[in-house]
């Protein structure tokens, strides 16, 4: 008899044990919540993707992108730096690391350009595509 007293009492604080880990755990797990920041929103005209093709691109000290057309609109997100961003037809646009960038397609971007003189640009940019290969078209700058 005295054994099951002994068994019981040992399963009743294992019990008590094995529930305070959890709500411990738990508390811990609901500390930790998740956050979202919204980064941008942009309202796309009707475009079919098929894939989706992403690079990181590195600028050098004072680089300025040619002007260029995407064939497919563009998604990007500073990683560092800062550029001089802008689209025909829409004001220019100082984006920081952490600021993220639309370039629609068949638009001319007439400045991409890295501001700083001693930092590289960095930055991910992400196509939307359907079927394009080419998806830059680089024009010549006028000197």
């Amino acid at each position: 008899m005295r054994n099951l007293s002994i068994t019981k009492t040992i399963w009743v604080y294992t019990t008590i044990l094995i529930n305070a880990i959890v709500l411990i755990n738990f508390n811990k797990v609901k500390a930790q919540s998740i956050n979202r920041n919204l980064l941008m929103q942009q309202a796309l005209e009707a475009h079919k993707v098929r894939e989706i093709k992403s690079e990181q691109v590195s600028f050098p000290p004072l680089q300025i992108a040619p002007v260029h057309i995407h064939t497919c609109p563009a998604v990007g997100y500073i990683v560092s730096g800062k550029c001089l961003l802008q689209v025909e037809g829409e004001e220019e646009k100082i984006l920081n690391e952490g600021d993220s960038f639309f370039e629609p397609a068949d638009k001319r971007i007439l400045h991409f350009d890295n501001l700083s003189e001693s930092d590289s640009l960095i930055f991910t940019v992400f196509y939307l595509i359907d079927k394009e290969k080419e998806l830059v078209k680089l024009e010549k700058r006028n000197p």
